[in-house]
């Protein structure tokens, strides 16, 4: 959730090794994506993200963004704005 802690969540931690850590992450997205058990648990604001695409069952390697959308279109597409 966007706001829901202030305490910031490092990717990688002194010292560690940016190659190692984008190997394991890789991993840990194929398994998640694909619904196995990952071998690792990624960071909150990651897992978070991973869970929303798979509820909405997108694919982001699928997934293309073509159209802009004005935010007039989005509020009417969520019933904002409505005089009911």
């Amino acid at each position: 959730m966007i706001g829901a802690t202030n305490r910031l969540e490092p990717a990688l931690g002194s010292g560690e090794d940016p190659a190692q850590y984008a190997r394991v992450l890789e991993s840990v997205y194929e398994a998640t994506m694909s619904g196995r058990k990952p071998p690792a648990r990624p960071r909150s604001v990651i897992a978070d993200s991973w869970s929303r695409l798979r509820a909405l069952g997108l694919d982001p390697e699928r997934c293309s963004i073509t159209k802009t959308t004005r935010a007039s279109e989005i509020e009417e597409s969520r019933g904002c704005g409505r005089n009911d």
